[in-house]
């Protein structure tokens, strides 16, 4: 009943915007008679602006329902808290780094912006509901089809994204694309790192013995996620203060993935030592004693 009533009012105020929209689009046509004149109050009236910001706003809630429905279906009250959270912090972490480029901030950045919002919430509902499904091994392969197919998109708008932004920057020169080109590939490192780990846990449960070293695996793999993303940071940092001053605001996030990549890198570091010791210490069971010890958890 809850989900008809929400897709009831969704309809009602996608519907409520497509009429308002044709409404001034319509009117502004009667009134000049002119296609330029038109598309010029189109783009100067304040309240023609907010038609159609309210437009884009309901085609990109339009867009993440889906989403939602083709890759993830019913969402959990944990997911939606974390979507949530995550969005306290991701909204005005965002916009305190836009505010490098605040010179720049035009209609289009603002739809830019909103558009990476979104992803960055998608891959944070991706990773939740990635993790919930290696809680459910053997995975059915329904749910496992439609896990790769979450990632390979979140693949391509990563890479899309990317280089879109990084072509628009060698034509156009520096800009406030700068900083969109560098989210998104921090976004393909997340996206790359949660298909490892995926695939990891699928082998995992389709072997007897399962997968040897998988911790090891694990560890590695975060911890080459970690070293990538935060030397992109110092990429990020060391442009943004060549051509704009010091980027006093990105400094918190170079500092968090410094410290992030510095305990990965303990931990493996650790972790080699503590393996390394114990097959130093204890010796491997001969063969006899596998059966003398009979079903061994260890």
């Amino acid at each position: 009943v809850l989900f008809s009533t929400e897709a009831m009012k969704f309809s009602t105020y996608f519907s409520a915007s497509v009429l308002l929209m044709m409404g001034t689009v319509y009117y502004a046509f009667y009134t000049y008679r002119q296609f330029y004149p038109t598309v010029l109050f189109l783009v100067s009236s304040k309240l023609s602006y907010v038609v159609i910001g309210n437009m884009v706003f309901a085609v990109g809630l339009l867009i993440a329902k889906i989403f939602k429905t083709l890759f993830f279906g019913q969402l959990r009250d944990t997911e939606v808290e974390h979507l949530v959270d995550t969005a306290k912090y991701t909204i005005p972490e965002t916009c305190l780094a836009l505010t490098i480029f605040r010179n720049e901030l035009t209609p289009s950045v603002g739809v830019l912006f909103g558009a990476l919002i979104f992803v960055k919430l998608l891959h944070k509902l991706s990773k939740c509901r990635v993790e919930y499904q290696e809680q459910l091994l053997p995975i059915p392969f329904g749910s496992q089809l439609r896990v790769y197919a979450l990632l390979a998109a979140l693949a391509v708008i990563d890479i899309a994204g990317t280089v879109l932004s990084v072509l628009y920057v060698h034509t156009y020169g520096r800009s406030v694309i700068i900083l969109f080109g560098f989210e998104f590939g921090l976004l393909i490192f997340y996206t790359i790192n949660m298909s490892i780990r995926f695939v990891i846990q699928i082998l995992d449960s389709m072997s007897e013995a399962g997968v040897a070293s998988k911790g090891l695996y694990l560890m590695l793999t975060d911890m080459i996620c970690e070293i990538l993303k935060f030397v992109t940071y110092m990429c990020l940092f060391g442009l943004v203060f060549y051509y704009y001053g010091i980027p006093i605001h990105i400094l918190r996030d170079v500092y968090m993935a410094f410290l992030s990549c510095q305990r990965k890198v303990t931990s493996f570091v650790k972790y080699l030592q503590l393996t390394r010791n114990l097959d130093s210490r204890f010796e491997d069971a001969t063969p006899e004693e596998l059966i003398a010890a009979g079903n061994c958890l260890v």
